[in-house]
C-alpha cells in the first residue's frame, strides 16, 4: 500500500508539472540514468556454528565460532538509478527510482569429528543431538534494496559561483532479506528459512549545494528523515531428528532514522547533455535483518540493526 501511494504521489506531481510546461510555464526539465555498484555493511556479526571442544568423556560447545556473518556478508551487487525533475525560476520538482539487484553470498563448512554446535546452544553447556554434532552447515544470505524519492528543491541563496537549496520531500524504502540454514548431524538434518521485509515511508529535510567548477560544477547533497517502518517477518524450520515441521509469520511497526551524504562532480559535455560521476552513502537505524531472526523465539519480537549502503555511481543527465 504505501509502495503504492508513493507512486500515484509521484506520477499526479509529474503531471501537474507537465501541464504547466505545455502552459509555457515552466522552465527547464531534465532526465538522468545511472549505473551504481553499491555496498552493504550490517552493524552486527553473529556466530552461525561453533567449535565443540572435548575433554575426556565429555564435551562442550566452546565459544569459538567456524561459521559466522562476517562469512557471508554480500560485498556489492549492480543497481540502476532513474531521476526526473524541472526547474521553474528557484524552485524544483525531482522524483527518482533506484533498485538494486539482489547480494547474494553463501558458505560452508564440514567436519568429519562431528565437533561443531548450533547457535542454538549456549556455549559451556552440553551438546544438544537435535542441532548439534554437526559433519556439515550450510548458509546463504539474500537481500535487496529500493528506494523512490519526491522531492521539492527551493533555491535560498546563490553567487557568481554557487547554489544552495534547501530540500523537502517524501521517501520510501523497501529493504528485503532471507537466509537459508542447514546443518546436518547422525541423527538428520536441521533446515531453517528466515525472511524479512522492511517497508518504510516518511518525511525527509536536506540541502544541495551546487559549486561550479572546471568543465561542471560539484553536487554536494544532504539528507535526513525520520521513517515509519512496517517489517514483516517468516521463519520455517524443518528438523528430521525432532520430528520438527512449523511455520511462523508475524512482525511489527517501528520507526526508522535515515542518513544520506552525496558528492557528484557533473561535466558538461553540451548544452543539453552532462555526464557525472559521483560517490553516496545512505545509513538507516532499526531494519529487520534476516540474520537477527535465526535465533530469537517468535516471543521476543523482531530483532533489527543499523545498515548501511555505499553507492559509488556514474551516469548521464540529459536537459530538454
Amino acid at each position: 500500500m504505501c509502495r503504492m501511494t508513493s507512486v500515484r504521489t509521484l506520477a499526479v506531481l509529474l503531471l501537474c508539472a507537465l501541464h504547466f510546461w505545455s502552459a509555457e510555464a515552466c522552465g527547464q526539465w531534465y532526465g538522468s540514468a545511472d549505473f551504481l555498484i553499491p555496498t552493504r555493511t550490517a552493524g552486527t556479526d553473529l556466530a552461525f556454528q561453533y567449535h565443540e571442544t572435548t575433554s575426556g568423556t565429555d564435551t562442550t560447545v566452546s565459544s569459538a565460532p567456524i561459521l559466522t556473518a562476517s562469512d557471508v556478508r554480500p560485498d556489492f551487487t549492480a543497481a540502476g538509478r532513474f531521476t526526473v525533475g524541472v526547474r521553474h525560476g528557484t524552485f524544483g520538482v525531482e522524483g527518482s527510482y533506484l533498485l538494486t539487484k539482489d547480494w547474494v553470498s553463501s558458505a560452508s563448512a564440514s567436519d568429519p569429528d562431528a565437533l561443531m554446535a548450533s547457535p542454538f546452544t549456549l556455549t559451556g553447556s552440553t551438546p544438544d543431538p537435535l542441532f548439534d554434532d554437526n559433519t556439515f552447515v550450510s548458509v546463504r544470505y539474500q537481500t535487496e534494496l529500493a528506494n523512490m524519492e519526491l522531492n521539492g528543491l527551493q533555491e535560498v541563496a546563490a553567487n557568481e559561483v554557487s547554489t544552495l537549496d534547501v530540500l523537502y520531500g517524501v521517501r520510501y524504502m523497501k529493504i528485503g532479506e532471507s537466509l537459508d540454514y542447514m546443518t546436518i548431524n547422525a541423527g538428520g538434518d536441521d533446515v531453517r528459512w528466515v525472511s524479512t521485509e522492511n517497508q518504510m515511508i516518511g518525511p525527509q529535510f536536506g540541502l544541495a549545494g551546487h559549486l561550479v567548477a572546471p568543465g561542471g560544477m560539484f553536487n554536494l547533497t544532504l539528507k535526513g528523515g525520520y521513517l515509519f517502518n512496517s517489517i514483516d517477518r517468516s521463519r520455517e524450520v524443518h528438523n528430521s531428528a525432532a520430528e520438527i515441521d512449523s511455520f511462523v509469520a508475524d512482525g511489527s511497526d517501528q520507526g526508522s532514522l535515515m542518513g544520506e551524504l552525496g558528492i557528484e562532480y557533473q561535466f558538461n559535455a553540451t548544452n543539453w547533455l552532462s555526464w557525472r560521476l559521483g560517490y553516496q552513502v545512505i545509513g538507516v537505524s532499526d531494519v529487520g535483518l534476516a540474520n537477527l531472526n535465526l535465533i530469537e523465539g517468535s516471543d521476543s519480537g523482531v530483532q533489527t540493526s543499523g545498515v548501511w549502503y555505499q553507492l559509488p555511481y556514474t551516469g548521464a543527465v540529459i536537459y530538454f
